[in-house]
């Protein structure tokens, strides 16, 4: 059972020797470590009582609608964690992606949060459609920091502020362009970087490939942060500069 082998939380495949707890509700499997630092020890299903270490048994009754049906647990949902429909594309607790064929568990961890939303789009991606992405078009920079894409961001500030001492007015009309091209083209950026980070974790173990999973997977809230209040410095201290 492949998904019953990586951590619900930090999605890295277990090792022999690491310490594994299991919900006591749901069965759900977590490094020790990854439990205790979840929300205080909570679960995913939202069970806060201790959790304790046990083998999960193969099949579980979940209630879908009216009706109660055994469950494989080899089917989780993506983004909540919990076991799914057999074959059910979408989970029937949080609407979530419960399968996504040709991903594999490291891609998935390196994604991180809003991992069903970007296995879609990855998905369009692959059989030559086309993506969009907001957050890209409305604040490049951020929302690179904010997905661990540190040079990206840093190369698309760096673009604005060059049109705008070289173009004067004009960098007003350029840099929307810029915009529009940035929110069609991000997501294949982060796929190719996903795709990257993924190969890269295949000969990772243990403590590494966990070190390495922490560093570059998943999404930073506090690097965004920094940006914005020192864009914001930045742009007082140039005002006065120039005053």
């Amino acid at each position: 059972m492949e998904n019953e082998r990586f951590c619900a939380s930090c999605g890295v495949i277990f090792g022999d020797d690491d310490d594994v707890v299991a919900c006591e509700r749901c069965g759900t499997r977590y490094h020790r470590y990854c439990y205790n630092i979840s929300e205080q020890g909570i679960c995913r299903c939202q069970y806060d009582k201790q959790a304790i270490y046990r083998e999960p048994s193969h099949t579980l009754d979940v209630r879908v609608g009216d009706s109660v049906e055994p469950v494989d647990r080899s089917t989780r949902c993506l983004s909540c964690g919990r076991a799914a429909v057999p074959d059910g594309r979408f989970c029937p607790y949080c609407g979530g992606l419960t399968a996504a064929p040709g991903f594999s568990v490291s891609e998935i961890a390196l994604i991180g949060s809003a991992a069903s939303e970007y296995i879609r789009k990855f998905e369009r991606l692959r059989q030559g459609g086309i993506s969009w992405n907001w957050w890209a078009f409305l604040w490049t920079p951020l929302w690179c920091f904010y997905r661990k894409m540190y040079l990206v961001g840093i190369a698309a500030m760096a673009l604005q502020w060059i049109t705008r001492l070289l173009l004067g007015s004009a960098a007003v009309l350029f840099q929307l362009i810029l915009y529009i091209v940035y929110g069609i083209i991000a997501d294949s950026i982060y796929m190719n970087r996903i795709e990257q980070l993924s190969k890269k974790a295949e000969g990772l173990y243990g403590d590494r490939r966990d070190d390495f999973f922490r560093i570059n997977g998943g999404v930073s809230t506090t690097a965004p942060i920094l940006l914005g209040v020192g864009l914001l410095m930045l742009t007082i201290v140039l005002t006065y500069a120039l005053m």
